[in-house]
């Protein structure tokens, strides 16, 4: 968040970001059987969402907070989820 423009921020922030999935992956990835969003690491815990459905979360929110920080984030996308070509 730092970087974007809020030097001193500290707390929890939302991102949401649109992504293109080409229909030119459909065919592969069917057969592969799994499509995978990777985030890396981040600081410091996370809950990540495709298409309005959760697939996964690092560490935890308060009140029951469980630091995740900096794990690698590899979350497994439902293929039924993706609106190929949009």
């Amino acid at each position: 968040v730092e970087s974007l423009g809020y030097p001193d921020f500290s707390g929890y922030a939302w991102f949401r970001k649109k992504v293109l999935i080409p229909v030119t992956m459909q065919y592969t990835t069917q057969k592969e059987g799994v499509m995978y969003l990777i985030l890396g690491g981040i600081d410091d815990n996370d809950e990540a969402y495709f298409n309005g459905k959760k697939i996964g979360q690092s560490g935890s929110m308060p009140p029951n907070y469980v630091q995740g920080f900096y794990k690698f984030r590899k979350y497994a996308v439902p293929l039924s989820l993706v609106n190929w070509g949009k």
